[in-house]
Order: structure tokens, then C-alpha cells, then sequence
């Protein structure tokens, strides 16, 4: 069959309608700064269980269900069944990769060798161990789940064009541009590319909040757009699928401000509860490696000295 590879433009897009997206991206930046300010407050292990909260949020992507109780005792001793637990797995690779890339981000640019390194913690239990951690070599598709290529929607470039991409992606990160229009376009341009045979959506999701803290609109990389995305999944895929289809930059601009504006205000919130629980019965209501609860009542101490409340819970619903 003959396959239509998409080629993307170079970054940015001429002529953007800065009059169309000049509302949501002030609305945007307004919440992200009471955000921030809110952040600055707050010891940053009261935020551990923000990124718990990502990482199964960016796993329910690949129709994986689980919740807080049952990823943190999997987390400790890996009680699962045998079906679950690779499942579980998945999760706490997520996890991984967002400590994997905070930390990164403290020290180095965000590179391809950022991407590739962030890919091979996601995808470490992957069936094929030699696409982990490099960028692809073959043609893949976008598609209905388990669809063969002959009824795929979309043709990523030729795997062959990645590095060049890539490198072009990376020159205009590194641009003085508005950071927030700056990071849509270059979250959707990642996904275009789509660098990885899979987990390109999971790497995008990853490199947001650290962007964020590179470009200092945020004191701490604690922004997590999955559950936007989840919430609003058919728009997601619309307006990335528009790009391809008529150029259409401008709708995916709006679509994603509107989420940094949501999970700003949504994750304020949550942190100022994780704070105020703080205050109240102080750190042993947080954690490291929690292992169990019951409602209200404490029940298992970690070797460590931590302990978790039903409370801890109730402050990120």
C-alpha cells in the first residue's frame, strides 16, 4: 500500500491569530501564577502524592485502571496477581519517569538524550527491549487500537527524518518565545513526530512540567495535564488530528491553554489542601512508600517512619 507520511512545518507556525489566543493564553498565565505562588509556600515532599495522582492518571491512556490504594501496595511488596501486576508495573514506571525527569531537569537541557533516557524508564518492561530508550527505525501509525497500518488515520514522517526533527524540535524550545504557546506547539509537534515506536504520548505528557520550571513559570515542575487530556479525550485527539488535516494550530493553542488554566486552578487547590493537612497533624500524614489505610485511622508504619491517613485522600478529590 501506498503510505501518505506526514511532513511536519518547522516551528513556530506563520501567522498565528495572536488576537484569537491572546485571551485564554492571559487567563492562562493568570492561573499558572497563582499557582506558582502557591507552590513557593509549600515543602515540596507535601507535593509526592501530585505526582502518584500522574502517574496513573497518564497510564489510564493505555486502558490501565488502578488507584491509590492498590499502586502503593504494589509499590512496597508487588501484592498483585499475576494479570495485575505487569499492569501495575506500567504505573510505577510512570512514577519513575517523573522523578526520572524532575530531576533531569535540575541539571541538564531538555536534549534528545533527555527524551531517550525519560523513553527507556517509561517503557522499560517494553516486549521489544530494542526500541526502548532510541528513536524508531521503522514507519508507525496512528490508528483504532490494534488496527492494522492498511486502516491507520495517520502517518507519522519516515523514521529516517526523526533526528533531523528532533534536533529542529529541540532549536525551538530553545527560543525565546512565549513559554506557553511555545509548549503547545512543541507538545503537538512531538506527537507529529511521534520520535518513539510507542509511549510518544507519555513522554509529551512527562516533558511538560519540567519545560514549565526550565522557562521559570513555575518554581517547582508540578503541573500534570493528564487528566485533562483523559477528561476531554475526544477534543485531544480532534484538534491534534486538525494540524495534520488543515494546519489548524490555532484550535489545539486554545484547546491546550484551556488545560494549563484548569489543572493550574484544579492543582492549587489540591496543594493547598495537602498543606493545610500538613499543618494539622504534620509529617506523618504524608509519604514516602505508604503501604496501607482505613478510613480515619492510622494503620501500618513504614520501616521509614511514614504513615498514611484517609485524610491525605480526601485533600486531592
Amino acid at each position: 500500500m501506498k503510505i501518505d507520511h506526514y511532513t511536519p512545518i518547522r516551528l513556530p507556525p506563520k501567522h498565528l491569530d495572536w488576537h484569537l489566543l491572546a485571551p485564554a493564553l492571559g487567563e492562562a498565565r493568570a492561573s499558572l501564577a497563582r499557582y506558582d505562588e502557591t507552590l513557593r509556600m509549600i515543602p515540596k515532599p507535601v507535593l509526592e502524592i501530585l505526582k502518584w495522582e500522574e502517574a496513573i492518571s497518564t497510564i489510564r491512556s493505555q486502558k490501565i485502571e488502578t488507584d491509590f490504594m492498590e499502586i502503593l501496595r504494589f509499590s512496597i511488596d508487588g501484592t498483585a496477581d499475576e494479570k495485575r501486576a505487569p499492569l501495575l508495573q506500567k504505573t510505577l514506571n510512570a512514577k519513575a519517569g517523573i522523578d526520572f525527569a524532575i530531576d533531569w531537569s535540575h541539571k541538564k537541557p531538555l536534549n534528545s538524550a533527555f527524551l531517550c533516557n525519560l523513553h527507556a524508564i517509561l517503557k522499560k518492561d517494553a516486549p521489544n527491549p530494542a526500541e526502548i530508550g532510541r528513536f524508531r527505525k521503522r514507519q508507525n501509525w496512528i490508528g483504532v487500537e490494534g488496527c492494522p497500518i492498511e486502516e491507520a488515520y495517520f502517518f507519522p514522517p519516515k523514521a529516517h527524518l526523526v533526528p533531523k526533527l528532533l534536533k529542529d524540535w529541540q532549536s525551538y524550545q530553545n527560543k525565546r518565545e512565549e513559554p506557553l504557546i511555545q509548549l503547545a506547539l512543541l507538545f503537538a509537534q512531538l506527537l507529529i513526530i511521534h520520535p518513539f515506536m510507542d509511549g510518544n504520548g507519555r513522554v509529551a505528557r512527562t516533558h511538560t512540567p519540567v519545560f514549565l520550571y526550565k522557562k521559570k513559570l513555575l518554581c517547582a515542575p508540578y503541573l500534570f495535564l493528564s487528566a485533562y487530556f483523559e477528561d476531554h479525550l475526544l477534543q485531544y485527539l480532534q484538534k491534534l488530528f486538525d494540524i495534520s488535516e488543515s494546519n489548524d494550530w490555532e484550535s489545539w493553542i486554545l484547546y491546550f491553554l484551556k488545560g494549563v488554566s484548569l489543572r493550574s486552578q484544579r492543582m492549587k487547590t489540591q496543594a493547598q489542601r495537602l498543606y493545610e493537612l500538613f499543618l494539622k497533624v504534620g509529617r506523618e500524614a504524608l509519604f514516602v512508600q505508604p503501604i496501607s489505610l482505613k478510613k480515619k485511622k492510622l494503620l501500618t508504619e513504614h520501616s521509614k517512619g511514614f504513615f498514611i491517613f484517609e485524610p491525605l485522600f480526601d485533600a486531592i478529590r
